[in-house]
């Protein structure tokens, strides 16, 4: 199943030991850090995580 871990770097709440744990758990999966962003990074950096989710939802359709 297509996944898409999208990460702030900043997040203190699940840090990036927590979303490379995950990462290395779902194969095929896409680990993205968004820098600047915290735990909330789909309100912190709302631009970013838009992009990256249309940018991933398209390798999805294309692989279909």
């Amino acid at each position: 199943m297509p996944t898409l871990l999208l990460y702030g770097e900043r997040d203190v709440r699940a840090t990036a030991t927590v979303a490379e744990a995950m990462h290395a758990q779902i194969p095929g999966s896409q680990l993205v850090f968004m820098p600047g962003a915290g735990h909330m990074g789909h309100l912190e950096s709302p631009d970013l995580f838009n992009a990256e989710v249309r940018s991933f939802l398209r390798t999805v359709e294309a692989a279909m």
